[in-house]
């Protein structure tokens, strides 16, 4: 199992949508998958075990919710939404394929 790039664009664009609207109420539940993945992470690049990334396998749920942040942000009725949804889309698509 392999993570793929698309995912890793979704996640970084929810990221990054996260950190412009923090300070908003629906922004907030974003950090506890953020703060999930950075956790495991930690844990897995702390320990001396090298079985490639079966140890670090419970961050893909959390990769994926922290993706569907480009969604929700995405119903916002402001213009710039349609921009984040079309780019959403594209990236979700090309996940697909």
């Amino acid at each position: 199992m392999k993570t793929t790039l698309p995912l890793l664009l979704l996640a970084a664009l929810s990221l990054g949508l996260y950190v412009l609207r923090r300070r908003s109420g629906p922004a907030r539940g974003m950090i506890y998958p953020i703060w999930a993945v950075i956790v495991v992470m930690a844990v897995g690049m702390a320990g001396q075990l090298n079985i490639g990334i079966r140890h670090v396998l419970a961050i893909y749920p959390f990769l994926a919710i922290l993706a569907s942040g480009v969604f929700s942000e995405a119903l916002r009725p402001e213009r710039r939404a349609r921009a984040v949804m079309a780019a959403g889309l594209a990236l979700l698509g090309w996940h697909a394929a």
